[in-house]
């Protein structure tokens, strides 16, 4: 649960600058994803397990990155999920890859790394 609600925790500091609801609840949706699966597929098997998560905010974007020491998986292998069954559950990386405007996995010294950066609709490239 702790995980799921790590996206408006983050976030709710964030909405003055980037004054677009729509950025900050795609950024809140994602945030509490990628920390879901984090945990979902290897912290609950490990009480000693680590995730870390940096987080960059300037005008131009939020950067997001999520470590975990997890086994690795081949991320470019993951498909998206059946929409029109309506599958239960597998629609983190979906999310992540259609709200972020950049996703890269690497792994990195026996960590999972995945970094997410969306740019603010309200700063002028």
């Amino acid at each position: 649960q702790m995980a799921a609600n790590l996206g408006k925790i983050i976030c709710r500091n964030i909405e003055e600058s980037a004054r677009d609801p729509d950025f900050i609840a795609t950024l809140e949706l994602v945030v509490s994803e990628v920390c879901t699966n984090a945990v979902k597929h290897g912290a609950q098997f490990r009480k000693d397990a680590e995730i870390v998560m940096l987080i960059m905010v300037d005008e131009q974007a939020m950067t997001i990155t999520v470590k975990d020491c997890n086994k690795s998986f081949d991320f470019s292998a993951i498909c998206e999920p059946d929409l029109e069954n309506h599958p239960e559950c597998g629609y983190g990386i979906f999310l992540m890859r259609e709200f972020m405007d950049e996703v890269l996995y690497v792994r990195e010294n026996g960590w999972n790394c995945i970094t997410l950066v969306k740019y603010n609709p309200c700063h002028k490239r």
